[in-house]
């Protein structure tokens, strides 16, 4: 059995060389160096945290993923590539995501959407712009949830007080990322303040990306990932 894409290669440099001579995968690299990146940051974060964290996904037919608080770069070309996820992990199963969250669009992200450069069939995510209460939907049919950057600043009673103590209780696994390690520590800190805790050791996750607008500098987005207990 051929090892997953993402356990040979460990810079983007090389990975999206592979992906070139890769013949279900070249076509991502007719786009200019930093749209490939932007496209392939979450499914490859996700894809890193079930190869180490919920290797008992990889034995699901089909993997029901739930992204809370998605903003528009989780859901470029109305999120297909997910479905790369079980490319970039090595396995036969179907993915289906749904992106949810009450500012998903905004700013006229529509055009940042790259939809001259999808030639796929794959499935688009189910997009709801809603918070994760009021979209009410059956949590426990989620076999994984993923909160991109959920941080510790602004809105962050919303998440741990909101979405969190609501997906903890159905015992489903739950991912988080980080912009850095300091992040990363201050949100475990503040985490286990209000009774949770996290599961083993952070990834530091060499696929990454760098996004502009931080008041010092670019934010590496999906930098460290790390696995959140499913239960208080």
């Amino acid at each position: 059995m051929t090892d997953p894409i993402i356990t040979q290669y460990q810079e983007w440099k090389y990975l999206l060389a592979a992906l070139k001579d890769n013949p279900k995968l070249s076509y991502i690299c007719t786009a200019g160096n930093y749209v490939q990146k932007l496209v392939l940051a979450a499914p490859l974060a996700i894809s890193a945290f079930v190869l180490r964290d919920t290797p008992q996904l990889r034995n699901l037919e089909k993997i029901k993923i739930l992204v809370i608080g998605a903003q528009w770069h989780d859901a470029l070309d109305n999120g297909c590539w997910y479905q790369l996820i079980s490319d970039f992990c090595g396995l036969s199963c179907n993915v289906e995501v749904t992106l949810v969250g009450p500012d998903i669009f905004m700013e006229n992200d529509r055009k940042t959407r790259l939809r001259p450069l999808v030639r796929t069939g794959f499935a688009e995510a189910v997009i709801i712009k809603s918070g994760l209460k009021e979209a009410k939907m059956d949590l426990s049919s989620f076999d994984l949830f993923v909160f991109f950057h959920p941080g510790i600043g602004y809105g962050q009673c919303e998440w741990i007080e909101g979405a969190l103590s609501l997906v903890v209780k159905t015992g489903k696994p739950i991912m988080a990322t980080s912009y850095d390690r300091a992040e990363y520590e201050m949100e475990v800190g503040y985490l286990e303040a209000h009774g949770y805790s996290v599961e083993g050791e952070p990834i530091d996750n060499p696929f990454f990306i760098e996004l502009e607008g931080a008041v010092n500098g670019a934010l590496q987005w999906g930098r460290v990932l790390y696995k959140i207990a499913p239960a208080i």
